[in-house]
């Protein structure tokens, strides 16, 4: 039983960590843009097909990421009720 718990703070650990790192990308792909929109708002560069193809990577990774956020997040609440379910008695 003791391995099954340790297996099951594991999956929960790494669940939490997955998310967290969809959420570094999606944050590093919001900079990414917003740092190239300031870039050509201050004038320093173009409207080009380059500053379109980067804002449509940027926005489809954004949508991507925070949906693999939220999936990985529905798989650690699932690995909790389980956790809770199986150790609520125990403690710490």
């Amino acid at each position: 039983m003791n391995d099954y718990k340790t297996r099951l703070l594991m999956e929960m650990t790494l669940k939490i960590r997955e998310a967290g790192t969809y959420n570094l990308i999606r944050i590093v792909t919001s900079l990414i843009w917003l740092i190239e929109a300031l870039y050509v708002f201050l004038g320093y560069g173009n409207y080009d097909i380059f500053y379109f193809i980067l804002a449509v990577i940027c926005l489809i990774s954004w949508f991507h990421m925070g949906k693999k956020h939220k999936t990985a997040m529905v798989e650690f609440y699932e690995l909790e009720k389980e956790y809770i379910e199986n150790f609520e008695d125990e403690n710490i």
